[in-house]
């Protein structure tokens, strides 16, 4: 919705992989509706956070970012060097938001959401 009102959103996605709901029937034209539907408007940047030029590329875009949404399991984005107190080093005025599935504490907070 945001893109709709004129946002730029990049979407940063694992490489090969990609959001595996691009795979979601049903299909229309480009792809899956789901996915064109929660993604319409985005932009999409592949990106491996798990090497050392990912996380370069992640930090300079974050640095110009206005929000952040990230959906990792707990104590991910802290591995990676992307955690709330790291990007707020890189920019003070970043909104940020942490999406979990069962949230950051109680007894199913390391569990994913979503199982590929």
């Amino acid at each position: 919705m945001l893109a709709d009102m004129g946002a730029e959103i990049i979407k940063i996605e694992q490489p090969e992989i990609g959001d595996p709901a691009r795979h979601n029937p049903p299909y229309y034209r480009s792809g899956s509706v789901y996915f064109n539907s929660v993604n319409r408007g985005k932009r999409s940047i592949a990106l491996d956070l798990s090497h050392p030029q990912g996380q370069r590329i992640a930090r300079q875009l974050i640095a110009g970012a206005d929000v952040m949404v990230e959906s990792y399991r707990r104590g991910v984005t802290k591995r990676l060097g992307i955690d709330a107190e790291a990007v707020h080093a890189l920019n003070p005025r970043l909104i940020y938001c942490s999406i979990t599935g069962f949230g950051q504490s109680g007894r199913w907070r390391r569990f994913p959401a979503m199982i590929w």
